[in-house]
């Protein structure tokens, strides 16, 4: 034995001392876009691009190469320098056109420039013996979508950019050293995190009595119940005619912690001190099972839960940091959806309450959409006072996180085995790339929703087995139902989707075990409480939606049916399965399936049966059912890592179980192992963010000061935009669309939530005129009627880049160019110059 010890003791040493002590490459700058290849480089031809380069360690470069589907033989040259007109390279690097692969990245490494941060690069390809029919090309898009560099022809910049990607080397004692000062430069945000997220689910817990022998798990469950909470506080102000603010919120932090000092100091002068017998039972211990008991695992001795306990910790800390190390540098959150966010978010904190419409902000007169995220970043930027962009990536992150303690703490419930939660809680928080690459998307209100959900089907599932209908139980499972209403109206159907099929499986074990046939109702008179006590908690919200969302909502479908076939196919496409979910960790899921089911552990089956109900339900065409889900396969998708992480977990649980009995000193190194892959998976995750999906850069920032400082403040701008979903709805392309927030001025585009909200007749048909006019030419008569009529004054073209061209803009007299810095374009539009016809 003591030899298996020491021999996977000199195994995993090494392993972890390989983790901490390798650097990690991060991306750095990312232009993907490519419409073109630029033509057969040879002679004396030269294709390059500027860029900046943002981090010190610069340290390759991907440029996306083609071949033209054959075998080329001729060598080509990369060369690195900062800038064209520099005599010498800074790097060479010769590669043969064979071992260049056709329609890929290829990279050009070389050792990391300490000093590269905040400077300008150019690098350019070239094959001197190269010809036609035997030399490689470089694709590049003709818009010039990325705004710090240009495309460079033969030493002179000309139109488009080609598609490269920057990356620098990230060390783990750089990391360590910004944790470091995060932490010591941020500590009033770690406390105003905790006030928020922990103290009012601790205080409601705290007055229900409940969770009271395990301080681990109530302090996990205080975190969901939390999130749950400030929505449904939020709402029940805003019903009350109350503005919250700064104040009142630190009212309620002070009489939650008055609520929890009191319980406490009562608990310690009415109850004895929990003996080592009791002290650390599980919360699955406190219950009314009523599974299968066949297969049920023994219990873990007090060193087992610590050991379990401490692991966790670990996962949960490292899966938290290598999040918030990932936005260190981001200062407005990513991609479309997040202007929304940041929009509902702002209103929030503007008006005090929940919104009744998108003024001044845009010309929507109704509010119908989820607001959970959106209250929870409000009362964040309240208690910190920190920028409200800041406070939506702050919260996303801090959200994901949490998702690692939903996926635990549902593994456990469903298991009973907290070695499974503790693998279920590592494939979410450092393996799988959902839902830790939302970031990129701004998906925050569906993250949201996720890190409730597995709360609230525990909470569900405690209220329906406790032996007596506990109120109190009750009560709490409608809290989190409620607080999920409004929080994500899809993650809402899944919670619904879990609980009849749970309530089946209670029914079918109940009617094999109970001689009273009358108690097979119990479950679904437990279950109608607690769904009549959530709709009470929500009902006039309910009553909005009914009314002012859902017709829309049917009818936009019903409407896309017949008119817009690519609309449903963007809607419900379910596209690059593996991009999703690993196909490693699918196969483990599909393992642990299969072994659940030889086993009858009813519970865990219970989890395959709800993914394949999710997919029944966003495809009814499976069925031979007419329409379309109201769930789409996009959003299963991405939340698929919370029953596949609870799959393999279950598999690993008992693994972990066969060979801890055999080798019960193992145990230590297993959790050494788990600790390893964390630490392994966090690496991988340090490089998840993408810089293209960035529409605000930082040369935006300083255009929209300037912005502010310089145009009137009814200047309204016309902005780069697209149509998406097919055509149905408007979106914004570069940081245009952010104006309004930004820079306090109006814009042409509006949240892309417009199509589901009241609005003048022709508001929907007037966005779509503008996206249109902007693909022609835009100083045609048409186009500058139109934009006259609209009250439009500027034209912003952001670093981003877009439709609108500054060239055609430049060579036109009825746009006056009034600021160009660093990629950012904005005209002012002349209305008095004589339009040509």
């Amino acid at each position: 034995m003591k030899r298996i010890t020491v021999r996977a003791l000199l195994i995993l040493l090494p392993l972890l001392l390989l983790t901490i002590t390798s650097c990690i490459s991060m991306t750095d700058n990312k232009q993907g876009s490519a419409a073109r290849p630029v033509g057969e480089i040879y002679g004396s031809q030269q294709v390059g691009q500027s860029f900046v380069s943002h981090y010190a360690g610069l340290s390759h470069i991907d440029v996306l190469l083609a071949t033209y589907a054959r075998q080329n033989t001729e060598e080509v040259s990369f060369h690195l320098k900062h800038k064209p007109s520099d005599p010498k390279d800074l790097i060479t690097i010769t590669v043969n056109a064979s071992a260049i692969q056709d329609n890929a990245f290829h990279s050009f490494g070389f050792p990391p420039q300490p000093d590269s941060a905040g400077k300008s690069y150019f690098f350019y390809l070239k094959s001197l013996r190269s010809r036609p029919g035997d030399a490689i090309t470089v694709w590049y898009d003709p818009v010039d979508v990325y705004g710090e560099g240009s495309r460079y022809l033969n030493g002179e910049p000309t139109s488009g950019d080609l598609a490269f990607a920057t990356y620098y080397e990230y060390s783990p004692m750089r990391a360590l050293a910004d944790v470091w000062h995060g932490l010591s430069d941020n500590w009033e945000l770690s406390l105003s995190a905790f006030l928020l997220f922990v103290l009012p689910g601790y205080a409601l817990l705290s007055l229900l009595s409940l969770y009271q022998r395990d301080i681990i798990e109530r302090f996990i469950i205080s975190i969901g119940l939390s999130v749950a909470l400030i929505p449904l506080l939020l709402f029940m102000a805003t019903m009350a005619g109350a503005k919250l603010n700064k104040d009142w919120l630190l009212g309620l932090i002070a009489a939650s912690t008055i609520v929890v000092a009191g319980h406490h100091l009562a608990n310690l002068r009415l109850r004895p001190k929990p003996t080592s017998a009791t002290r650390g039972m599980a919360l699955e211990s406190e219950m009314s099972i009523e599974s299968n008991k066949a297969h049920e695992l023994p219990s873990m001795s007090r060193e087992e839960l610590i050991i379990s306990y401490s692991v966790l910790g670990v996962i949960f800390l490292v899966s938290m940091v290598v999040r918030l190390l990932v936005v260190r540098h981001l200062m407005t959150p990513m991609w479309g959806d997040s202007y929304h966010h940041t929009m509902i978010a702002r209103l929030i904190v503007d008006k005090g309450s929940v919104p009744d419409s998108y003024l001044p902000y845009a010309p929507l007169f109704s509010f119908t959409y989820h607001f959970g995220f959106h209250a929870v970043v409000a009362f964040f930027h309240w208690l910190s006072d920190r920028p409200l962009t800041e406070m939506v990536i702050l919260v996303g992150q801090i959200l994901n996180g949490f998702a690692v303690l939903g996926s635990y703490l549902l593994a456990v419930k469903l298991t009973g085995d907290k070695r499974a939660g503790l693998v279920a809680a590592l494939i979410t928080g450092t393996i799988s790339l959902m839902p830790a690459y939302y970031v990129n998307w701004g998906r925050y209100p569906q993250l949201a929703g996720q890190v409730i959900l597995p709360f609230a089907l525990v909470s569900v599932m405690e209220a329906v087995e406790w032996p007596g209908r506990d109120w109190r139980r009750l009560g709490l499972a409608a809290v989190f139902l409620a607080g999920l209403t409004l929080t994500h109206y899809r993650v809402l159907l899944f919670s619904v989707a879990f609980i009849w099929l749970y309530l089946l499986w209670v029914t079918w074990i109940r009617r094999r075990r109970m001689k009273d046939k009358r108690s097979l109702c119990e479950p679904w008179i437990r279950g109608m409480i607690m769904a009549i006590a959530a709709i009470v908690l929500v009902a006039p919200w309910l009553a909005n939606i009914l009314i002012n969302f859902l017709p829309k909502f049917v009818s936009s479908l019903a409407i896309a049916a017949k008119t817009s076939p690519a609309f449903l196919a963007e809607y419900n496409a379910i596209g690059d399965l593996w991009f999703f979910v690993s196909p490693y960790l699918l196969c483990l899921a599909i393992v642990g399936a299969l072994l659940s089911i030889f086993l009858r552990q009813s519970r865990v089956i219970l989890i395959i049966l709800w993914v394949i109900l999710l997919f029944l339900m966003a495809n009814p065409g499976y069925l031979r059912l007419p329409g379309t889900g109201a769930i789409n396969n996009f959003t299963i998708l991405i939340a698929l890592y919370l029953p596949i992480s609870i799959l393999i977990g279950f598999l690993a649980g008992r693994a972990i179980e066969a060979i801890t009995i055999r080798l019960p000193r193992l145990r230590h190194l297993l959790a050494l192992a788990l600790i390893i892959v964390a630490l392994l998976g966090a690496k991988n995750m340090l490089s998840l963010l993408d810089p293209s999906y960035a529409l605000v850069l930082g040369p935006d920032e300083k255009a929209m000061e300037w912005i502010r400082s310089n145009t009137p403040v009814k200047a309204k701008f016309l902005v780069n935009s697209f149509f998406a979903r097919g055509g149905a709805v408007v979106v914004g392309s570069d940081a245009g669309w952010w104006i309004p927030l930004l820079a306090d001025r109006q814009n042409t585009v509006p949240p892309d939530r417009y199509t589901a909200e009241k609005k003048e007749s022709r508001h929907e048909s007037q966005v779509a005129a503008l996206a249109k006019a902007t693909e022609g030419p835009l100083d045609s008569a048409d186009s500058l009627s139109l934009f006259q009529r609209q009250g439009i004054t500027h034209v912003y073209i952001g670093a981003r880049g877009g439709i609108i061209k500054p060239e055609e803009l430049l060579s036109s007299p009825h746009y006056r160019l009034i600021y160009h810095d660093d990629g950012v374009w904005i005209f002012k539009i002349e209305y008095g110059t004589k339009v040509d016809k």
